[in-house]
């Protein structure tokens, strides 16, 4: 794959989208007053001017996928253990604070990076065995994890390089064992819808938290108390609302996705599967969109949300990207 082809094809929705949101960001802060440090003052545009270098605590996840596909790009010459040995020594560095950042968004962005590659070379594998792996062993991995997790804190070892990306690997290991094993579960099903929303989840839960957080304020001393209840009750409100936002504004031409004529023009131009094309495959996958949606065909789709669908895509993407030597 060129990487003209590789921005147009992924990089350029991720872009658009960062600026779109780190631009309500950038207003919506200028009129919330939790939270606001020296960053979010001033004038809004010359913050969201700003932010294309340091990025946000709120947007900066998709920042750092815009970067992974180019920096994965970059490395496509080098063996795949090459790539993911460079990545973490990264994430070991800069997750014990040998070298650090004040802004938390890039300092996340490098300990991530190695993960991001391993769903690259690896998630063929995970995915093969994830599903092979017995209950009581996902329960042996939960309790491994914990006991790892409280001995790491008690000791103050967060800091020893290597500590953090360790426990990060057998989180990860957690996270697909649960999953897959609470994928079986009927009662989990709805589980699978969330998992399709992610982005708009990422997106405006922000907003709710800092909405909740400020209700809370003046009981501070109060909430603490009783917040094994507030934290998860906040948590359920915050998706909810992400939701309804979503469902509300999901027509908004630009909001979610990039606009409509540029986003038909880079798939014609990179051979990327068209939306109505990757919208067929996920309904022959199972998409756990409502009825009303399907019928309605590309557009009344969720764009840009089904993560199943991206996901085949990106992967498609990056066989690409590593196959451009040969192509």
């Amino acid at each position: 794959m060129r990487f003209t082809e590789l921005l147009r094809a992924r990089v350029a929705k991720l872009v658009w989208l960062y600026a779109v949101w780190t631009l309500l960001w950038a207003l919506a802060f200028q009129v919330i007053p939790l939270y606001r440090g020296d960053q979010d003052r001033g004038n809004p545009l010359l913050v969201w001017l700003t932010s294309f270098v340091w990025p946000n605590e709120s947007t900066w996840f998709v920042y750092a996928l815009a970067a992974y596909f180019i920096l994965a790009w970059v490395m496509r010459p080098l063996p795949a253990a090459v790539q993911l040995g460079l990545a973490a020594l990264l994430a070991a560095v800069v997750g014990s604070g040998l070298v650090s950042w004040e802004n938390g968004a890039l300092r996340k962005s490098c300990m991530y990076f190695v993960f991001y590659l391993a769903a690259v070379h690896l998630s063929a594998r995970v995915r093969a065995l994830a599903p092979r792996v017995p209950w009581y062993a996902v329960i042996g991995l939960v309790l491994v994890y914990a006991g790892a997790l409280v001995v790491v804190l008690r000791a103050g070892a967060m800091a020893v390089p290597g500590v953090r990306l360790a426990l990060g690997v057998v989180g990860v290991a957690v996270g697909v064992a649960v999953s897959v094993w609470l994928s079986r579960l009927r009662a989990f099903h709805w589980v699978e819808m969330l998992g399709s929303r992610t982005l708009q989840i990422y997106f405006v839960h922000f907003y709710v938290v800092l909405g909740a957080v400020a209700l809370l304020a003046p009981i501070r001393g109060q909430a603490s108390a009783v917040q094994l209840i507030w934290v998860p009750l906040v948590t359920v409100l915050a998706v909810l609302v992400s939701l309804v936002v979503h469902r509300l504004t999901r027509r908004v031409p630009g909001l979610w996705d990039l606009p409509r004529r540029t986003r038909g023009a880079s798939a014609g131009r990179t051979g990327e599967p068209r939306d109505h094309e990757v919208h067929t495959a996920a309904q022959r996958a199972g998409s756990l969109e409502e009825p009303a949606d399907r019928d309605a065909g590309l557009e009344q789709r969720e764009p840009g949300a089904d993560g199943d669908r991206d996901h085949e895509v990106e992967e498609r993407e990056h066989d690409g990207i590593h196959r451009s030597d040969q192509q």
